[in-house]
């Protein structure tokens, strides 16, 4: 479907506080709820959907591991499904192949954010502007891509990370990973 990127703030922090240097930065701003994470995190966090009106596919986070993994997909339970469906050898070869231009398409996409780096020099940004807040002293990037809805997607947290906010730069938001939560610390 679509990646989101949902961010952890702590409870200390006042939402309506931070909401318009959100905004600023061209981030949504919406507490939601999803069961399935709030059971992961602290449980007095917000749990922030920083998508917008629009879901966050395109985006330089995670751009340069998203490349690694895309190269390493099969479709072999794929392509054994179809041939019991009925399908011939001349439509299983025609659906690979158009497999195979949209992940060189997404490819190509996830390079030039990569090599733009303006969406993640955004976000260095934001997290910057912040994390120097007194009230701030750490947040939460969490990205997923989603299958079903935001508030309901099962999603299971691979690990938890905490980075420093000095040893953050543009290039490592690019390298980050799928369902592992980054805490960013001052």
């Amino acid at each position: 479907m679509c990646h989101y990127i949902t961010a952890v703030l702590p409870h200390t922090v006042d939402p309506t506080a931070v909401a318009s240097l959100f905004d600023s930065y061209k981030l949504g701003f919406e507490i939601i709820s999803n069961p399935h994470v709030v059971g992961q995190i602290d449980l007095k966090a917000w749990y922030i959907l920083t998508s917008g009106k629009h879901c966050d596919c395109g985006t330089a986070l995670g751009s340069l591991t998203r490349q690694a993994r895309a190269q390493g997909l099969s479709y072999d339970r794929e392509v054994e499904k179809s041939r019991k469906q009925g399908w011939s050898e001349a439509k299983i070869k025609r659906w690979l192949e158009q497999k195979e231009q949209t992940q060189e398409r997404h490819r190509r996409e996830d390079e030039a954010l990569a090599v733009s780096g303006a969406d993640s020099q955004r976000w260095l940004a934001f997290l910057n502007a912040l994390l120097t807040r007194p009230a701030t002293s750490k947040f939460g990037l969490l990205l997923h891509w989603y299958h079903t809805s935001v508030e309901s997607e099962r999603i299971r947290i691979q690990r938890q990370e905490t980075v420093r906010l000095s040893d953050v730069d543009a290039e490592q938001l690019m390298r980050i990973e799928e369902d592992v939560l980054y805490e960013f610390v001052r």
